[in-house]
Order: structure tokens, then C-alpha cells, then sequence
């Protein structure tokens, strides 16, 4: 996926969410998104998402409108969770993309991984809990 500016002659560009896919061996576009009402900085920060690796976001070819759709549907909530923790991260450790020593969203979700339940039964053995 990513953002195309495609010029008009009578309006300001449109920005719009588009995906390649190939089709009888030949390279196409599909619009998935009209962006154009869209703030700039949300435009810029959807770009910044599509082209790192946060969201292992790469092309997905498929045939079909409705799982282009699905693909979309599942990338846009994730992209969404994935800002929301940077933000969190920022406002409670002060994290800056300059400080070396900063917790990072890979950091925080490497993290994440490693948690578990343990269930530690508090009776006494032969006492029934009530």
C-alpha cells in the first residue's frame, strides 16, 4: 500500500490509498482510500507508517476487491494501536526518537511477549475453598 497525489486541473490534488497488484503479468493500482480531506500531518504520519517496519506492511497481491478490503480493514486498526502506544510511551517515559537510552514500541512489545499468567492457589491442602 501507499499514498499517490494525482493531479486534477481544476481542483487541488487528490491523495489516495492505493495498492499494486499483477494481473495477467502486468503491474496495476487499485484505489483503495480517498485521503484528500484528510490533515496534512495525518497524511504524512500514515505515510511514515506504510514505509517502516512497524507494521510489516508489504505488498499483498490478491485478486479479489472484498480481501483488499479485509487487508485494509485489518492494517488501518493496527496502525491506529500502533501511534496510540507511541503516544502512551512518550507522555509516561518521556521517549524521544533522540534519546538513545528511550523504551521503543519494538522494546515495549518485545516486552509484552514475555508476560505470562501464573495461577498460585492460596488454601491450605484438604481445605475447601467456599
Amino acid at each position: 500500500m501507499y499514498t499517490a497525489r494525482v493531479p486534477s486541473r481544476s481542483s487541488p490534488p487528490a491523495i489516495l490509498l492505493r495498492e499494486s497488484f499483477r494481473q495477467d503479468g502486468k503491474v496495476k493500482s487499485r484505489t483503495l482510500a480517498n485521503l484528500t480531506s484528510w490533515p496534512p500531518e495525518r497524511i504524512q504520519a500514515l505515510d511514515r507508517a506504510l514505509k517502516t517496519g512497524a507494521l510489516e506492511v508489504r505488498p499483498i497481491f490478491v485478486q479479489k476487491a472484498g480481501r483488499t478490503r479485509g487487508n485494509v480493514f485489518c492494517c488501518m486498526p493496527a496502525l491506529k494501536l500502533v501511534r496510540t502506544m507511541e503516544q502512551r510511551l512518550r507522555a509516561a517515559f518521556a521517549t524521544t526518537a533522540e534519546d538513545p537510552h528511550a523504551l521503543t514500541l519494538p522494546d515495549a512489545l518485545t516486552a509484552l511477549g514475555h508476560l505470562c499468567l501464573l495461577h498460585y492457589p492460596t488454601e491450605k491442602p484438604g481445605q475447601v475453598a467456599t
